[in-house]
């Protein structure tokens, strides 16, 4: 068979099973951010780990620190273990399955441990989340890009990250009111762990419903140095990857500071469990909003200029979330929505 034949054909059964690959796709983003946006969020993890730490914001620096050096250093390992394989659907449900049990074990220590063990114990498991994170993102793009065609991509994606985050925001919602509000606060904050890794464990079976086509060829296994210096040539020589390189780290730095607006404002209202869940709510849904209207209105090949429309709109959300904050009596909110915002202006 010629390579434009075999080409053609994997085309052919890409779209044969797109319907039911989008479905279990679909599924498993709504079941799994449920997990991963409440550890990711800069809202339950560092209040919770200001409240072991007993106060100490270096601490908490540290175990964000742990978790961002492990989403760092495993990428590109994650790269090399899939660069020569057919089919990584195996090896992403493997990859995710610890990334879920790291969620199950935060929320255990803080039942049955002592506060100053749990706190070691979490700087610990958010470390190893992040270095699972780190390659499934890896693996898992790669597994999107060939369940779903590049022409219809953009809209599926964008809607399945606004499905998936706004029923996270909805059980962000659920957790600050009836189990970190009602709860003694460590006790509801495990158990809120406990809860999402349940839930998120279901996507794990979505994504094992997924019919993973293999490609009509694959590259050559390459080491890992030799991985690293093209990296080095992609640096080098191709201008808009540099850009897009520094761009990226520029807005990554600027997220860093996320969880510290956070914990200011906690600090100036405390900590209840239905201030962390309405942050934790308008913090994804209104960012994944945002991102249904671009991955919508976005091809792979240009940018429409409805997205630059929206950058605009942001001053406006401001100022709406502003009075939100007021409405739901939490004084000296301003400085918390103005994080909010810096988080889609970094998409930008």
């Amino acid at each position: 068979m010629s390579k434009k034949n075999a080409i053609r054909r994997y085309e052919i059964t890409v779209l044969r099973n797109l319907n039911v690959n989008f479905l279990s796709y679909l599924a498993h983003g709504i079941l799994s951010q449920i997990g991963f946006r409440l550890v990711n969020a800069p809202t339950f993890v560092p209040a919770y780990l200001l409240i072991l730490s007993g106060g100490s914001n270096l601490l908490v620096g540290l175990a964000l620190f742990c978790q961002g050096l492990g989403q760092a250093v495993t990428p590109l390992y994650g790269a090399n273990l899939i660069s020569n394989r057919k089919i990584v659907g195996p090896i992403a449900i493997k990859i995710g399955f610890i990334m879920r049990i790291n969620i199950l074990f935060i929320g255990l220590a803080g039942l049955y441990l002592p506060n100053e063990i749990t706190l070691i114990f979490v700087i610990f498991l958010l470390g190893l989340f992040g270095l699972a994170e780190g390659m499934q993102g890896v693996i898992f793009n790669y597994l999107t890009s060939k369940i779903l065609p590049v022409a219809r991509r953009g809209s599926l994606m964008g809607f399945r990250n606004f499905v998936g985050g706004l029923s996270a925001s909805m059980f962000a919602l659920f957790i600050g009111d009836y189990l970190v509000g009602n709860q003694d606060k460590l006790e509801g904050y495990s158990y809120s762990f406990i809860i999402a890794f349940f839930i998120s464990i279901f996507g794990l079976f979505a994504l094992g419903l997924i019919r993973e086509p293999a490609p009509p060829e694959i590259g050559e296994k390459q080491s890992f140095l030799r991985q690293l210096k093209a990296i080095s040539f992609f640096l080098t020589k191709d201008a808009n990857f540099r850009f897009f390189f520094w761009a990226r780290a520029v807005a990554t730095l600027g997220k860093m500071t996320l969880p510290f607006y956070v914990l200011y404002a906690g600090q100036e209202v405390g900590f209840p469990g239905y201030f962390l869940g309405v942050l934790t709510f308008f913090f994804y849904a209104i960012e994944y909003f945002f991102e249904f209207g671009v991955g919508s209105n976005c091809r792979f090949s240009r940018v429409s200029s409805s997205f630059f429309k929206f950058y605009h709109t942001l001053d406006a959300l401001d100022l709406s979330l502003f009075f939100l904050c007021i409405f739901c009596h939490f004084n000296r909110s301003f400085f918390t929505c103005r994080s909010i915002s810096l988080r889609f202006r970094k998409l930008v």
